[in-house]
């Protein structure tokens, strides 16, 4: 397991060989408490990805954690719940490549309301880090994706068992009152 600090955030990124990965989904499965509830986790696929969202409600583990499970491993992204909203969807990029896109912002009034991060489903690479969030990013997100970014359509947040919208977005909140 690789762990990076990103602006203060841990990072977990792990590969696990084969022989691995089919020792930890049998743990997995012979104990299913160690395993996030169903009504935490976000998924969906992208880029011949599987990707799973999760928002704690621990205040021990203020994250959001994006999983992604694909053929050569899997990748763990973590964001702070200190921005209290996560956005996601999958989009193509001008040249027809899925990716992952992340909008994670905070709510209050000096805060930007493009925050993005770009991650490659197929490699589990960052392709844009997110900002402090107050200066927001679009038009670095732009310049990557090879047209203009889309905005989210989030009209509402939830905090916990979360469907996907009718633009194909998840709009996720922390349930966590961090002060």
């Amino acid at each position: 397991m690789i762990v990076e600090f990103r602006n203060n955030v841990p990072r977990f990124r792990v590969h696990l060989t084969g022989m691995q990965r089919y020792a930890l989904i049998f743990l997995f499965l012979l104990f299913p408490s160690l395993s996030f509830g169903n009504d935490a986790v976000t998924k969906l696929t992208c880029g011949n990805g599987r990707i799973e969202v999760y928002n704690s409600n621990v205040v021990e583990s203020p994250f959001f954690v994006v999983s992604i499970f694909n053929s050569k491993g899997i990748f763990y992204h973590s964001f702070l719940a200190d921005k209290e909203f996560l956005e996601v969807r999958c989009e193509k990029m001008n040249e027809g490549k899925e990716i992952l896109l992340i909008n994670h912002f905070c709510g209050g009034s000096g805060c930007a309301e493009s925050n993005y991060i770009i991650i490659d489903p197929m490699t589990g690479k960052v392709m844009l880090e997110p900002t402090d969030g107050f200066s927001g990013n679009a038009n670095k997100a732009s310049s990557i994706l090879g047209k203009a970014v889309k905005p989210f359509s989030c009209l509402k947040h939830s905090r916990s068992n979360v469907k996907q919208n009718a633009n194909g977005e998840y709009c996720l909140m922390s349930p966590l009152e961090l002060g």
